[in-house]
């Protein structure tokens, strides 16, 4: 991207999706990922509580692994889950202090795996 879309001489830069990461990435200080479907309020509610929140971009073998790596659990993308914590806001609203959790996301949470690497 060139010219005056690339946003090179402003300090905010604002991307959208996926694409975003590759672009913005590798030539900013921070990236801040807002998923208003549910990624982002679970991760507010989460931390707000206490709990440390691991994004990962799918619940599959390798969200159980890196889980299994760091001591944490792996939530449900079932929002209708009625125990356990799961991608809904409503799930972790009473999730203990100190918590480790993989709260795997298509969305917001595989953008935020994306930008760590």
């Amino acid at each position: 991207m060139s010219g005056w879309a690339a946003q090179s001489g402003a300090s905010v830069r604002l991307e959208w999706g996926a694409a975003a990461i590759e672009h913005l990435a590798g030539d900013v200080d921070c990236v801040v990922v807002v998923d208003v479907m549910s990624f982002s309020t679970c991760v507010d509610v989460a931390v707000a509580r206490g709990a440390c929140v691991y994004p990962y971009p799918w619940r599959d073998a390798g969200a159980f692994a890196y889980a299994q790596r760091l001591g944490a659990e792996v939530a449900s993308i079932d929002r209708r889950l009625a125990e356990g914590w799961s991608l809904s806001p409503t799930s972790l609203a009473r999730v203990p202090a100190g918590l480790k959790l993989v709260l795997p996301s298509p969305n917001g949470s595989a953008i935020a795996f994306a930008a760590r690497d």
